[in-house]
């Protein structure tokens, strides 16, 4: 059975390798070279589109005989991942050298979370069908893949922050965001990726101006943003709030990784 996502892997009845270091960047998606014996090399990225969550590949055949069929499976993670459908017929062989995109619809089940510190990496396996060989790799996907609107008013936005406890609060400062270090700029930023304004409050004595976003994930886990602003300093303070505290961190790198997305 699949373990923890901290812990090794047994999809396919296979062994799994030791855990590896992945690139933490969510801009592009992760390149997968798999070692010799796996005739594919990958482009893997975790897409939300309109809703609609899946993992969409790119595999370039490096082997002699064309790749008719994958299978895919995802070992237990802190949102539960998991593919809606194993099975990767390709519409046609992929030729040796050529390269073919597959998408694999994705969608979030209780049975497969993972105990455990919050992660944003996924640990994956996929298998040749017709080789039978077993490739694993992990990647690290943006936590903002997972966000869907969280119908929070700006009451219902104010009586929610309250209730969380500000000693669980992520906070940083970002000074490469890809926006100006104003509010209007980064409302519009992150409003076009489903992370709206809620409040916005002027800059009192302190000359801080603040604003304020929500936004939940798939598994409904409610993520409260608090930028702050200033006058003359090119920056942000990002703090975030979660209902389920554990998720905080995770959803602060999220929200770094939307900033600075040109």
């Amino acid at each position: 059975a699949a373990a923890g996502a901290s812990g090794e892997m047994d999809l396919f009845g296979a062994p799994a390798p030791p855990a590896g270091g992945a690139s933490s960047t969510p801009k592009t998606p992760v390149t997968i070279t798999p070692p010799g014996g796996f005739a594919g090399a990958f482009a893997v990225a975790l897409v939300n589109t309109g809703g609609a969550l899946s993992l969409e590949m790119d595999v370039t055949n490096q082997g002699q005989t064309p790749i008719q069929q994958f299978a895919v499976q995802l070992n237990k993670s802190t949102f539960g991942l998991a593919p809606t459908n194993a099975n990767i017929q390709f519409p046609a062989p992929i030729a040796p050298g050529a390269t073919g995109s597959f998408s694999v619809p994705m969608t979030v089940t209780p049975s497969m979370v993972a105990p455990g510190p919050a992660s944003t990496v996924l640990q994956v396996a996929i298998k040749n069908m017709h080789t039978q060989t077993v490739f694993y790799f992990q990647f690290p996907y943006p936590l903002y893949a997972l966000f869907k609107p969280s119908g929070l008013d700006s009451p219902a936005f104010q009586a929610k922050w309250g209730t969380i406890d500000p000693a669980s609060a992520a906070s940083s400062t970002v000074t490469d965001m890809a926006c100006a270090a104003t509010a209007d700029a980064a409302a519009a930023k992150l409003a076009g990726l489903g992370m709206p304004l809620a409040v916005r409050v002027a800059a009192g004595a302190d000359g801080v101006e603040r604003a304020y976003f929500s936004a939940m994930t798939m598994t409904n886990c409610t993520v409260l943003l608090e930028l702050a602003f200033k006058a003359g300093f090119n920056g942000m303070k990002v703090t975030v709030r979660c209902d389920q505290a554990d998720k905080a961190e995770v959803a602060k790198a999220a929200i770094e990784a939307m900033l600075r997305l040109q």
